[in-house]
Protein backbone atom coordinates (compact mmCIF):
# COMPACT_ATOMS: atom_id res chain seq x y z
CA UNK A 1 0.00 0.00 0.00
CA UNK A 2 2.73 2.47 0.81
CA UNK A 3 4.93 1.57 -2.52
CA UNK A 4 1.50 2.43 -4.39
CA UNK A 5 0.81 5.46 -2.38
CA UNK A 6 4.55 6.86 -3.09
CA UNK A 7 4.04 5.68 -7.29
CA UNK A 8 1.01 7.21 -7.11
CA UNK A 9 2.73 10.63 -5.31
CA UNK A 10 5.47 10.47 -8.03
CA UNK A 11 2.73 10.52 -11.11
CA UNK A 12 0.65 13.07 -9.53
CA UNK A 13 3.67 15.58 -9.17
CA UNK A 14 4.66 14.87 -13.18
CA UNK A 15 1.22 15.39 -13.98
CA UNK A 16 1.72 18.75 -11.70
CA UNK A 17 4.40 19.11 -13.47
CA UNK A 18 3.52 19.08 -17.32
CA UNK A 19 0.62 21.34 -16.65
CA UNK A 20 2.73 23.88 -15.64
CA UNK A 21 5.77 23.72 -17.47
CA UNK A 22 4.26 22.62 -20.66
CA UNK A 23 1.87 25.43 -20.50
CA UNK A 24 1.74 27.76 -23.60
CA UNK A 25 3.30 24.89 -25.67
CA UNK A 26 2.84 24.84 -29.54
CA UNK A 27 3.36 21.39 -30.75
CA UNK A 28 0.91 18.89 -30.90
CA UNK A 29 2.43 15.78 -28.84
CA UNK A 30 3.38 17.72 -25.85
CA UNK A 31 0.23 19.78 -25.46
CA UNK A 32 -1.17 16.56 -25.56
CA UNK A 33 1.11 14.83 -23.00
CA UNK A 34 -0.36 16.67 -19.75
CA UNK A 35 -4.21 15.17 -21.00
CA UNK A 36 -2.30 11.57 -20.99
CA UNK A 37 -0.60 11.84 -17.34
CA UNK A 38 -3.92 12.99 -16.23
CA UNK A 39 -5.57 9.47 -17.67
CA UNK A 40 -2.46 7.28 -16.52
CA UNK A 41 -3.41 8.99 -12.48
CA UNK A 42 -6.68 8.37 -13.03
CA UNK A 43 -6.23 4.68 -14.13
CA UNK A 44 -3.69 4.32 -11.13
CA UNK A 45 -6.03 5.81 -8.73
CA UNK A 46 -8.62 3.66 -10.06
CA UNK A 47 -6.78 0.54 -10.12
CA UNK A 48 -5.19 0.92 -6.35
CA UNK A 49 -9.55 1.33 -5.20
CA UNK A 50 -10.82 -1.99 -6.93
CA UNK A 51 -7.40 -3.87 -5.71
CA UNK A 52 -6.56 -2.23 -1.80
CA UNK A 53 -10.20 -1.37 -1.20
CA UNK A 54 -12.66 -3.31 -2.70
CA UNK A 55 -10.37 -6.26 -3.42
CA UNK A 56 -11.03 -7.30 -6.78
CA UNK A 57 -9.13 -7.67 -9.77
CA UNK A 58 -8.45 -4.58 -11.90
CA UNK A 59 -6.63 -6.42 -14.73
CA UNK A 60 -9.25 -5.49 -16.75
CA UNK A 61 -8.60 -1.84 -16.26
CA UNK A 62 -5.02 -2.25 -17.01
CA UNK A 63 -6.08 -3.72 -20.39
CA UNK A 64 -8.49 -0.78 -21.23
CA UNK A 65 -5.44 1.01 -20.74
CA UNK A 66 -3.26 -0.35 -23.00
CA UNK A 67 -3.90 1.17 -26.29
CA UNK A 68 -4.41 4.30 -25.18
CA UNK A 69 -0.54 4.32 -23.97
CA UNK A 70 0.28 2.58 -26.86
CA UNK A 71 -0.97 5.15 -29.29
CA UNK A 72 -0.19 8.15 -27.22
CA UNK A 73 3.50 7.09 -26.50
CA UNK A 74 3.59 6.13 -30.31
CA UNK A 75 2.45 9.39 -31.71
CA UNK A 76 5.17 11.44 -29.35
CA UNK A 77 7.91 9.18 -30.81
CA UNK A 78 6.80 9.68 -34.37
CA UNK A 79 6.24 13.12 -33.89
CA UNK A 80 10.09 13.20 -32.66
CA UNK A 81 11.54 11.75 -35.48
CA UNK A 82 8.84 13.46 -37.56
CA UNK A 83 11.45 16.70 -38.45
CA UNK A 84 14.24 14.15 -39.11
CA UNK A 85 12.11 12.89 -42.05
CA UNK A 86 10.18 9.76 -40.38
CA UNK A 87 7.27 8.89 -43.00
CA UNK A 88 3.46 9.30 -41.40
CA UNK A 89 3.07 5.15 -42.37
CA UNK A 90 5.37 4.03 -39.69
CA UNK A 91 2.87 5.34 -37.26
CA UNK A 92 -0.26 4.65 -38.93
CA UNK A 93 1.03 0.49 -39.18
CA UNK A 94 2.47 0.88 -36.14
CA UNK A 95 -1.65 1.72 -34.64
CA UNK A 96 -3.53 -0.69 -37.03
CA UNK A 97 -1.12 -3.99 -35.69
CA UNK A 98 -1.06 -2.80 -31.92
CA UNK A 99 -5.15 -2.52 -32.52
CA UNK A 100 -4.87 -5.87 -34.46
CA UNK A 101 -2.95 -7.69 -31.65
CA UNK A 102 -4.62 -5.92 -28.87
CA UNK A 103 -8.10 -7.07 -30.07
CA UNK A 104 -7.35 -10.81 -30.99
CA UNK A 105 -5.76 -11.04 -27.36
CA UNK A 106 -8.63 -9.88 -25.72
CA UNK A 107 -10.84 -12.07 -27.78
CA UNK A 108 -9.17 -15.33 -26.93
CA UNK A 109 -8.91 -14.34 -23.91
CA UNK A 110 -12.39 -13.21 -23.08
CA UNK A 111 -13.58 -16.62 -21.11
CA UNK A 112 -9.94 -16.62 -18.90
CA UNK A 113 -9.26 -12.90 -18.58
CA UNK A 114 -5.49 -12.12 -17.92
CA UNK A 115 -2.90 -8.76 -18.84
CA UNK A 116 -2.50 -8.99 -22.31
CA UNK A 117 0.73 -10.09 -22.67
CA UNK A 118 1.59 -10.42 -26.33
CA UNK A 119 0.49 -6.68 -26.59
CA UNK A 120 2.44 -5.73 -24.45
CA UNK A 121 5.66 -7.56 -25.66
CA UNK A 122 4.87 -6.14 -28.82
CA UNK A 123 4.22 -2.58 -27.89
CA UNK A 124 7.83 -2.65 -26.01
CA UNK A 125 9.44 -3.85 -28.82
CA UNK A 126 8.42 -0.99 -31.21
CA UNK A 127 9.37 1.28 -28.57
CA UNK A 128 12.92 0.27 -28.00
CA UNK A 129 13.77 -0.13 -31.34
CA UNK A 130 11.79 3.83 -32.26
CA UNK A 131 14.00 5.10 -29.61
CA UNK A 132 16.97 3.81 -31.28
CA UNK A 133 16.10 4.74 -34.65
CA UNK A 134 15.70 8.61 -33.21
CA UNK A 135 18.87 8.41 -31.46
CA UNK A 136 20.28 7.54 -35.13
CA UNK A 137 18.39 10.05 -36.59
CA UNK A 138 19.14 12.60 -34.03
CA UNK A 139 23.09 11.60 -34.53
CA UNK A 140 23.11 12.23 -38.31
CA UNK A 141 21.24 15.57 -38.23
CA UNK A 142 23.05 19.07 -37.60
CA UNK A 143 24.44 19.76 -34.37
CA UNK A 144 22.11 20.22 -31.68
CA UNK A 145 22.33 24.28 -30.32
CA UNK A 146 21.92 22.68 -27.06
CA UNK A 147 23.82 20.15 -24.83
CA UNK A 148 22.28 16.74 -25.47
CA UNK A 149 21.48 15.95 -21.67
CA UNK A 150 19.65 19.50 -22.13
CA UNK A 151 18.08 18.67 -25.26
CA UNK A 152 14.08 17.57 -23.64
CA UNK A 153 13.04 15.13 -26.19
CA UNK A 154 16.10 13.33 -26.00
CA UNK A 155 15.34 13.17 -22.40
CA UNK A 156 12.23 12.11 -22.57
CA UNK A 157 13.32 9.33 -25.37
CA UNK A 158 16.10 8.25 -22.79
CA UNK A 159 13.12 7.73 -20.54
CA UNK A 160 10.95 5.53 -22.36
CA UNK A 161 13.70 4.03 -24.02
CA UNK A 162 14.76 2.57 -20.32
CA UNK A 163 10.96 2.21 -19.35
CA UNK A 164 10.10 -0.20 -22.04
CA UNK A 165 13.47 -2.28 -22.44
CA UNK A 166 12.99 -3.34 -18.39
CA UNK A 167 9.36 -3.42 -19.23
CA UNK A 168 10.04 -6.10 -21.99
CA UNK A 169 12.48 -7.84 -19.65
CA UNK A 170 10.39 -8.10 -17.02
CA UNK A 171 7.15 -9.39 -18.94
CA UNK A 172 9.08 -12.15 -20.30
CA UNK A 173 10.22 -12.80 -17.07
CA UNK A 174 7.10 -12.44 -15.85
CA UNK A 175 6.59 -16.21 -14.12
CA UNK A 176 9.82 -16.38 -12.64
CA UNK A 177 9.44 -12.72 -10.89
CA UNK A 178 6.82 -13.13 -9.53
CA UNK A 179 6.95 -17.18 -8.13
CA UNK A 180 10.88 -15.74 -6.84
CA UNK A 181 10.88 -15.55 -3.09
CA UNK A 182 13.01 -12.65 -3.05
CA UNK A 183 11.90 -9.20 -1.90
CA UNK A 184 13.64 -5.48 -2.26
CA UNK A 185 12.48 -3.60 1.14
CA UNK A 186 9.92 -6.00 2.23
CA UNK A 187 8.19 -5.82 -1.87
CA UNK A 188 8.00 -8.96 -4.28
CA UNK A 189 10.89 -8.53 -6.72
CA UNK A 190 7.98 -8.05 -9.61
CA UNK A 191 6.52 -5.34 -8.02
CA UNK A 192 9.94 -3.76 -6.95
CA UNK A 193 10.87 -3.89 -10.82
CA UNK A 194 7.87 -1.91 -11.67
CA UNK A 195 7.89 0.15 -9.19
CA UNK A 196 11.60 1.46 -9.56
CA UNK A 197 10.59 1.23 -13.60
CA UNK A 198 7.70 3.64 -12.79
CA UNK A 199 9.76 6.27 -10.57
CA UNK A 200 12.39 5.97 -13.04
CA UNK A 201 10.43 7.13 -15.65
CA UNK A 202 8.41 9.61 -13.94
CA UNK A 203 11.60 11.48 -12.74
CA UNK A 204 12.59 11.39 -15.85
CA UNK A 205 9.90 13.44 -17.57
CA UNK A 206 9.82 16.23 -14.92
CA UNK A 207 13.21 16.62 -16.05
CA UNK A 208 12.35 16.38 -19.65
CA UNK A 209 9.22 18.96 -18.77
CA UNK A 210 11.57 21.46 -17.44
CA UNK A 211 14.05 21.63 -20.07
CA UNK A 212 11.38 22.18 -22.32
CA UNK A 213 9.91 24.93 -20.51
CA UNK A 214 13.14 26.33 -20.15
CA UNK A 215 14.07 25.83 -24.08
CA UNK A 216 10.70 28.54 -24.64
CA UNK A 217 11.92 30.88 -21.90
Amino acid sequence: MIRYIFTSAVETLCLISAFYFLRGETERHWRLHPWYLLLVVATDATGGYLAHVCHVSNTWLYNLFIPIEGIFIGYFLFRLCKRYGMQRTYWQLFAAVLIVCYTIERVFSVTTPHYCYWTTIFMSLVFILGTIRYAYLLLKAAPQSLPLQRHAPSIWVCAVSLFYFGTFVATLLAEPLITARVKIADTPLYSAVYFLLNLMLYGLWIVTFIYRYRSRH
